[in-house]
């Protein structure tokens, strides 16, 4: 993963206020995409949507764990706000404001007012969820599924649509000679590279399922041998509009038996790397990190 990633936003609302959608565009510092996000948020302004926009955009890309953000936005207004260069002076907008703030605290968060020529990727994804998913009768079923970013709804609301999720993987290894091999496994055309891990399931403890997802992905039978370190973040999950607090469990553990079974098909490839192979393979920071701390275990 990179050392920082650019996020482009955008906001579009037709009749400002009306219905309105938000574009979010994720790239890594060499232009890769990362991540893609089209949604409406219901009837409101251009500056909501906007704001909304950066909300979303600043909770999706949580699990990038980057330690550097950039965040590109045509909304001079935004920019200049989120700068401390503007008062906001709007009521809703404060609250959304207030939000946005709070996500990035103590985090290394830059604002770039562009034109908007240059910012057609999250105008089109805007427009598209306008298009695709807003429903402009009132008495459909829209005000059955409110967005937990629309600005107004309240904090209770937001926090009935919360959801713990629990996950345990590890950093499996075996010797070759003098040598120390990591498996991790490649997965959407091996453009991304990961430990192998899975969700915890109703009656098991993160020790066992940490086994189970390793067997399954893998082929590879390996205990747990230690704790190396747990993760948390957030993301939000549109389909269900749900704001997830995910938590993963990593253990050390050294091989058994190579080719135990046969994998399942949810990896596109299981491959063995050193330690420092592995560091650069891996996609997301956070497992990087963990990585890191498992070599100090090993050596």
């Amino acid at each position: 993963m990179s050392d920082f990633i650019k996020i482009f936003i955008d906001g579009a609302a037709r009749g400002n206020p009306g219905p309105a959608g938000i574009g979010v565009a994720v790239y890594d510092s060499n232009g890769i995409s990362l991540l893609e996000i089209s949604d409406s948020v219901g009837n409101c302004t251009n500056n909501q949507a906007e704001y909304n926009a950066l909300l979303i955009a600043l909770k999706e890309s949580a699990p990038f764990n980057s330690p550097e953000i950039r965040i590109f936005s045509d909304s001079e207004l935004l920019v200049k706000q989120m700068r401390g260069e503007y008062r906001v002076r709007d009521e809703k907008l404060k609250e959304l404001f207030c939000r946005a703030r709070k996500l990035i605290a103590g985090k290394k968060v830059s604002f770039f007012n562009i034109r908007r020529e240059e910012n057609k990727r999250a105008d089109q994804l805007a427009n598209r969820g306008i298009d695709e998913n807003f429903i402009p009768s009132a008495s459909e079923k829209r005000d059955e599924r409110p967005r937990i970013l629309h600005p107004t709804e309240t904090a209770a609301e937001e926090e009935r649509r919360e959801e713990l999720q629990i996950s345990a993987g590890g950093v499996v290894y075996k010797k070759e000679g003098s040598q120390i091999k990591i498996c991790l496994i490649a997965k959407k055309n091996r453009k991304v590279w990961a430990i192998p891990k899975g969700r915890v399931e109703p009656g098991e403890s993160p020790e066992f399922t940490a086994e189970r997802e390793i067997l399954e992905e893998t082929g590879l039978l390996a205990k747990v041998k230690e704790k190396i370190d747990e993760i948390d973040y957030y993301f939000y999950w549109k389909d269900n509009d749900t704001l997830y607090h995910k938590v993963v469990y990593f253990y050390l553990m050294p091989v058994v038996e190579v080719n135990y079974q046969k994998k399942d098909s949810e990896a596109d490839a299981v491959a063995w790397f050193t330690p420092g192979e592995a560091y650069k393979m891996l996609t997301y920071l956070n497992e990087k990190e963990v990585v890191r701390k498992a070599q100090k275990l090993l050596y």
